[in-house]
């Protein structure tokens, strides 16, 4: 650079050391916003490198959250006392509200496509129940909740769950299948689970309850109508097929009793139309056994 300073003062003719510190002017500045570039570009690829960072950090805090979501929202709350129930629920509610604005700040559009991908894997990995003629196979599908996506967007995420229940349905002979409930379809709540076929496989039975206790119901849908019946309150245990109630269901309901404390829960046989409910056990504050 020094060089072409002395070049230019040695030139006799005037226009030629004007042009010649012009091109000087010109490498200086070129020189300098190579610099600037270079430098903003290092620190942007700092700042990506902490955000990814920033981001494992969360999805990976934000998977494990899931698992323990999933895991309280299988449980198999029919089978648990009237305390243990209280418990798991209240736990449940717990996780599935424990996702707070910091947690989803971190990259908002991903959490959605991470909740969107495992409900598909949930979905396809479920297991499927077939029907008694085995022409049918049924399956409880998972939906990510647009409540509670809507109030991700929003930066609100308390009190809504992330999931609701549908029901899908495969034809076997002809491979196709189809939502036979959707998610959120009256009358059933968010969640459903337990089904079972009748015995002429047409009606699909499941319980189906929500979030808040004593939400649960026993539901019938025909396969071929679409049309879906709540039958009873409480809980679907299993198809009856001993005599005298063959083709009727178990289920596990409640009651309180006059003068004494606390909910009484009884199994009962429940005729597939809804109408009739027979005791097969006393009314007991302690969950009956099978």
């Amino acid at each position: 650079m020094n060089k072409i300073f002395t070049m230019a003062s040695q030139q006799k003719n005037p226009l030629t050391s004007l042009l010649t510190v012009c091109i000087c002017a010109v490498m200086i500045i070129v020189i300098y916003r190579v610099s600037v570039d270079v430098y903003e570009k290092i620190q942007n690829e700092r700042k990506r490198f902490v955000e990814a960072k920033k981001y494992e950090e969360g999805l990976e805090a934000f998977n494990k959250l899931m698992d323990e979501y999933a895991e309280s929202r299988d449980a198999d709350l029919s089978r648990l006392s009237n305390t243990e129930q209280a418990a798991a629920y209240m736990r449940g509610q717990k996780i599935a509200n424990a996702f707070s604005k910091d947690d989803v700040e971190i990259n908002t559009q991903a959490c959605i496509d991470e909740w969107n991908r495992r409900a598909e894997m949930e979905t396809e990995n479920a297991e499927r129940i077939y029907s008694l003629d085995m022409k049918y196979a049924a399956y409880i599908s998972i939906h990510p909740n647009p409540i509670f996506q809507n109030e991700v967007i929003a930066g609100e995420t308390e009190g809504c769950p992330i999931y609701r229940n549908g029901i899908g349905l495969t034809d076997r002979q002809s491979g196709t299948s189809c939502q036979l409930i959707a998610p959120g379809q009256d009358p059933i709540r968010e969640n459903i689970s337990n089904l079972i076929w009748s015995l002429e496989s047409d009606i699909i039975y499941f319980t189906s309850y929500g979030d808040t206790a004593g939400s649960a119901g026993v539901y019938g849908c025909n396969i071929f109508s679409g049309k879906v019946r709540l039958l009873s309150d409480g809980n679907l245990v299993e198809l009856i097929l001993d005599e005298p109630y063959v083709g009727w269901l178990k289920i596990l309901n409640s009651c309180f009793v006059e003068g004494e404390g606390g909910r009484h829960w009884y199994y009962a046989a429940l005729s597939p139309d809804g109408k009739t409910e027979i005791r097969l056990t006393e009314p007991s504050l302690d969950m009956p056994e099978n």
